[in-house]
């Protein structure tokens, strides 16, 4: 299916620092793909915040506005498996539970530690349910409500994706 490293020089975002930190664009020169070298570089990403509390208000202000952008936010439900783990454990369906746990331990294990390499994936591989069971409660809360917080303001999001203050 081809490599695990692909770039197209039109889809890369990077800070001009973190050109410059690798040599800038001059290391590349001699390459014929020099996106495709770029790519090579690993990104990480983590949901970052001062408090859990800015965290929440980020994640509740992406969700409604997926929500009202999309019109398919209700399905998003079904990625947080853990979650549906949990509800067939309760319910005493236990082959179910222990099936759909291993699923998403392998979605989110092999690529984060077996290709990616993930040293924070690797240390924090058993909080994975909870992540997913805060990803739950992001869901229900994005589901209900119309306003956002944005760098301190509070946005009303309208049916039509218009926002007033």
């Amino acid at each position: 299916m081809g490599g695990k490293e692909l770039g197209l020089g039109s889809t890369l975002v990077f800070r001009r620092s973190d050109l410059e930190a690798i040599g800038g664009f001059e290391v590349l020169a001699d390459y014929i793909a020099d996106d495709y070298q770029l790519s090579k570089t690993t990104v990480e990403t983590s949901l970052q915040g001062e408090s859990w509390r800015q965290v929440w208000a980020h994640q509740v202000r992406w969700h409604r506005t997926f929500r009202v952008s999309r019109g398919a936010y209700a399905g998003l439900f079904v990625t947080q498996a853990s979650t549906w783990a949990l509800i067939a454990a309760l319910a005493g369906f236990w082959t179910l539970a222990v099936a759909t746990l291993a699923a998403r331990y392998t979605m989110a294990l092999a690529p984060g530690v077996g290709a990616m390499r993930c040293p924070l994936t690797r240390r924090s591989w058993f909080l994975i349910p909870a992540r997913d069971w805060f990803g739950t409660a992001i869901w229900i809360a994005g589901l209900f409500g119309d306003t956002v917080d944005w760098r301190g303001t509070k946005l009303k999001l309208r049916p039509d994706e218009h926002i007033e203050d």
